[in-house]
């Protein structure tokens, strides 16, 4: 059976206003998508673990009813997200190689930082 490829979009925000759900410091929020029919469809229940650049766990969360996880993170440092693949819906998958991705601090930049893998 072949994977549907899902979308995941990385975005590293600071504390503001134009997030209901923020951080008293920065974050990360990951949207997970299904989009292997040409819409974005939102995928709830997927594991989002963020860790530093050392390998230690600095936060996780799981993805809401609009495919949202937002971890907060003590300090803007190098870091790396990753999925749980094994907590993507059966059928589903990322594309190889997009299941972790390496942020560096200076991505911190604005409000607002969004990578799409």
């Amino acid at each position: 059976m072949a994977l549907a490829v899902v979308g995941a979009c990385w975005m590293f925000a600071p504390s503001t206003p134009a997030f209901a759900d923020s951080c008293d410091g920065p974050g990360v929020r990951a949207l997970i998508n299904d989009q292997s029919t040409g819409k974005k469809v939102p995928i709830p229940g997927v594991t989002v673990t963020v860790a530093g650049a050392d390998g230690a766990a600095l936060g996780e969360a799981v993805t809401d009813a609009k495919g949202v996880a937002l971890v907060c993170i003590p300090e803007k440092v190098d870091l790396t997200v990753s999925v749980d693949t094994a907590t993507l819906p059966e059928g589903k998958g990322l594309e190889a190689g997009t299941e972790t991705l390496s942020i560096l601090a200076s991505n911190f930049k604005t409000n607002v930082k969004s990578v799409t893998v």
